[in-house]
């Protein structure tokens, strides 16, 4: 029998809701709706989505709390663990286990000197140098970690991920995968993405989006500065630019123009979904995505979009945005200025609904293959 790990769906520090854990929830809800007939664990001490635990009471489905019971004493019950972010717990259980790998970011994402300008303070700036500059001693740290987590129990495992991108980059990086045999299985990341619909008309304020702008990995800040330098040289008028995830002094730069970018801070769901509606253009100069969510949520909303060329994010953009080099600033301007032009938009417009037409027909596909996998090899 399956035993399911939630605690993969918990926060993760101060962080409630996050991908890997979304990604968890949308698998759990696929297998209630095939069985009953799988137990699951979870931590009543953090935060869980109350959605799960009705489904488990309503389904009588075996459910675990460790806060009263020790791990040890449920794993040996089944003959399957299955984690969407295994943690140290999950990762050294002596039965079969299938884990979620959603990329390789430590190994792959370039080593860039503008995660210094993210680090507020001297000693936040000291740690961020450090980093930078021992970047190839993490790069072997992470993967000696990968080879201890993922290929001690060459047997008893095998790995899913979320992208064609994701599996070659794991056959490539960790050569022990392939000498081991061990299996990767590709089943792109479920649909998430179709409560954020906004039918918000796009006749007021005119405005790019970005997302996720704290973090130096997502890059906003390098874009941020292309379009700062547009609104200096005259091209983009009244445009502003909206960065969620991002506050004021967040980054260590001073703007010419600081009245046209508006820092947004966490935003929830519903404003998400209303920044989405009425976005003239979603910019994502992403330096690593093992998929990457946003430019389909943007697609959903028929915003263009414009975007890094970066690792996964062309086999799952295709054709339907403009690419740039997100660590050339030149680059992502004239990729701005191209967007005003409104038969390129429209044209960007019309393939970004056919592209996520198409993305989530296999969201939907994989999702259900993934689960029925998981059901057979659980027997």
């Amino acid at each position: 029998m399956l035993l399911y790990d939630l605690c993969a769906t918990q926060p993760i520090g101060s962080i409630l809701r996050h991908g890997g854990g979304i990604y968890g929830e949308m698998v759990f809800f696929k297998i209630a709706e095939k069985t009953n007939k799988f137990a699951c664990y979870y931590d009543s001490r953090k935060w869980i989505n109350p959605k799960i635990l009705d489904i488990c009471r309503n389904n009588n489905i075996k459910l675990y709390d460790l806060k009263s019971i020790q791990f040890d004493d449920i794993i040996d019950s089944y003959t399957l663990l299955y984690s969407a972010l295994p943690d140290e717990r999950a990762k050294y259980v002596k039965i079969r286990k299938i884990f979620t790998v959603h990329g390789l970011r430590s190994l792959e994402a370039p080593n860039d000197i503008m995660r210094i300008r993210y680090a507020i303070g001297f000693k936040s700036k000291i740690k961020e140098l450090i980093k930078y500059y021992s970047d190839n001693i993490a790069k072997k740290r992470d993967y000696d970690n990968f080879i201890r987590d993922y290929c001690w129990d060459s047997n008893n495992i095998e790995i899913v991920t979320v992208s064609n991108h994701s599996r070659v980059s794991i056959e490539l990086l960790i050569h022990d995968i392939k000498r081991k045999n061990i299996p990767i299985r590709t089943f792109y990341a479920p649909n998430t993405i179709d409560y954020l619909k906004e039918d918000a008309k796009r006749n007021g304020e005119s405005y790019f989006l970005m997302v996720s702008g704290n973090r130096y990995v997502k890059n906003c800040l390098r874009a941020a500065i292309a379009f700062d330098e547009l609104i200096s040289e005259g091209y983009l008028g009244d445009v502003k630019l909206k960065i969620a995830g991002a506050s004021e002094g967040s980054y260590d730069y001073k703007f010419k123009n600081p009245d046209k970018i508006e820092f947004l801070g966490y935003v929830s769901d519903e404003e998400l979904k209303s920044l989405y509606g009425g976005a003239f253009l979603f910019v994502y100069p992403s330096l690593n995505e093992g998929f990457g969510y946003p430019p389909l949520e943007a697609m959903f909303n028929s915003v263009p979009v414009i975007s890094s060329c970066f690792a996964s994010i062309p086999e799952v953009c295709g054709d339907a945005v403009m690419y740039f080099n997100p660590l050339s600033i030149q680059e992502i301007k004239n990729r701005m200025v191209q967007m005003l032009d409104k038969e390129v938009r429209d044209h960007y417009i019309l393939k970004g609904k056919e592209r996520f037409e198409y993305i989530k027909s296999k969201q939907d596909s994989d999702l259900n293959s993934m689960v029925d996998y998981l059901l057979e090899k659980s027997k």
